[in-house]
């Protein structure tokens, strides 16, 4: 008996033991943090776990399947040990909105009774083609009477117009039924559309030698998130320093909403690799080579931490409020910038980007008006920036404000960035250029079988700002590619020409108020069995 007794106690111990070994606990965890790249991000989820003595699997569930499984970290805080993890997928069906589920409900109950109505359709055609089988009864069979005989032919067209009477009631039902739940899948797609299923999930083995708490922290690479630079540039006058404004132009297609997470903008491309390519041995073989084929660039992430390689790269005074931008921390890394935002922001899945100040900078800049009338009536103004600090500029486009009016926009990029940084401005209305053809220095002459034709041009230049200004006036003469066809510049009014461009530049200084007249003529000599067009 008291062996029975031991053996028993000794069984309900290693049953306890095993079920404390094997206990699985479910683990909900929340976006607090997201690092994007220019194409893609690093998410780092946190969850709060209490744990029993021995091992447990903790199962992170609910997330998303635009997640790149391969780049699951995990790291512990608390007495415990993290054994293995392991990526799979739940079988759980997703639930919809609780606005949706009334509407997912109705119309299941309608494809069910459309299902009925088919299969009463299908039991009707089948009547239909037995009657039709049994039709010559009467000729075939003896024994049965006149009587007989009507009557089963009685019955045949009665049935037969009932089944065919059911079938048009059924057709006639089936068309209701197809318009209410085309109407209903129309209610149900904002629900559904460009939705991502939830159903990935992480299975987490750890091991205590006591019961405790502790924290996850648990981060994964997506393409399905990223961001964009934007600039804006702002002027206030030609005295005060340009503000070049740095946003971030966020996107979130993760299938889950972030709400109240930290951001950091890096200016890495983890889409490309680290690895140098490698140059093989160029054989030449005397075959014609085949046309190359554009094919789909494929990355593995397998091994994302030695895959990933990055490319480096006030509102104006009145504002009151201050921006993101003042509480963010720039922090240059070896190959990227990475942008911290200590301030929570929410972005929706699949919404519309949220856009975040970065950075600001305030730049000395020369400023300097710039025409060509014979391709704009307009002068603008660019930005001339020493780049003494070492400025680096992103490929982005840039919105300009001249006095707080947007002016127009521009594309911005690394190539732009050299001693010094010319920034386009915009248009400035006070400045006013004109080029008209001067008729008394156009002629064309004849000379033996050579022809001589003159061209003149004046341009004129207003200034009607309060101030004086610098102008680069820029035209041209055409350059010849013939040598049969002499190209001769006459009068230029002190500009300066490219003999290889033809191009001809004044600098004008204006004083506010002033007009000032420039003129140039050239001319072209060539035969008079060739034909060429001028201006």
């Amino acid at each position: 008996m008291k062996n029975f007794i031991t053996l028993l106690l000794s069984s309900v111990l290693a049953v306890a033991t095993f079920a404390q070994h094997d206990a699985v606990v479910p683990v909900n965890s929340d976006v607090s943090h997201v690092k994007l790249y220019i194409g893609g991000a690093q998410i780092t989820r946190t969850a709060s776990i209490s744990i029993g003595k021995g091992t447990t699997k903790l199962v992170v569930k609910n997330l998303p399947n635009t997640i790149d499984a391969s780049t699951f970290t995990v790291e512990g805080k608390g007495d415990f040990t993290i054994l293995s993890i392991m990526e799979g997928y739940s079988n759980q069906a997703q639930n919809l909105p609780n606005k949706a589920k009334p509407i997912k409900d109705s119309l299941t109950l309608l494809l069910t009774q459309k299902e009925d109505i088919e299969n009463a359709q299908l039991i009707l055609s089948e009547e239909e083609n037995f009657l039709n089988l049994n039709r010559t009864i009467g000729g075939k069979e003896t024994g049965i009477t006149a009587a007989e005989l009507k009557q089963i032919h009685e019955f045949y067209k009665s049935r037969y117009a009932g089944i065919k009477k059911e079938q048009l009631a059924n057709r006639r039902k089936l068309t209701d039924l197809n318009k209410e739940i085309e109407r209903l899948k129309a209610r149900l797609y904002p629900f559904t559309a460009d939705r991502v299923s939830l159903n990935q999930q992480l299975e987490i083995v750890v091991m205590a030698s006591k019961a405790v708490s502790g924290n996850l922290k648990i981060s994964y690479y997506t393409s399905a998130a990223g961001w964009q630079p934007v600039y804006d540039i702002r002027a206030e006058g030609f005295t005060k320093p340009i503000d070049l404004i740095l946003k971030a132009s966020a996107t979130n297609g993760t299938g889950e909403n972030w709400k109240n997470v930290r951001f950091t903008f890096s200016t890495g491309k983890p889409v490309l690799g680290a690895t140098p390519p490698v140059i093989n041995p160029w054989f030449l073989r005397p075959i014609q080579p085949p046309r190359p084929v554009a094919a789909p660039m494929s990355l593995s992430r397998s091994k994302m931490a030695e895959e990933i390689a990055y490319e480096s790269m006030d509102y104006d005074e009145r504002q009151l409020a201050g921006s993101s931008a003042d509480f963010s921390v720039r922090q240059e890394a070896m190959l990227a910038t990475d942008y911290d935002i200590p301030i929570g922001y929410s972005l929706a899945t699949g919404k519309d980007p949220l856009t975040v100040e970065v950075e600001k900078t305030s730049l000395k800049a020369n400023f300097e008006h710039t025409a060509t009338p014979k391709l704009s009536a307009y002068a603008f103004i660019v930005a001339k920036i020493p780049n003494t600090e070492g400025l680096a500029l992103l490929n982005a486009k840039a919105s300009i404000y001249l006095d707080g009016a947007y002016t127009g926009s521009a594309y911005i990029s690394p190539g732009m960035v050299s001693d010094t940084i010319t920034l386009p401005i915009g248009v400035d209305n006070g400045v006013l250029v004109k080029r008209t053809r001067v008729k008394e220095f156009t002629s064309r002459r004849v000379i033996g079988s050579k022809i001589t034709e003159t061209i003149g041009w004046q341009l004129e230049v207003s200034n009607k700002r309060s101030s004086a200004i610098t102008l680069v006036l820029k035209d041209q003469v055409p350059v010849s590619t013939d040598k049969s066809i002499q190209v001769k510049p006459d009068e230029l009014s002190g500009g300066t020409i490219d003999e290889s461009t033809g191009i001809i530049t004044w600098n004008v200084k204006l004083d506010a108020g002033k007009n000032k007249h420039l003129k140039f003529t050239y001319s072209v000599e060539y035969p008079k069995d060739k034909h060429i067009i001028l201006e």
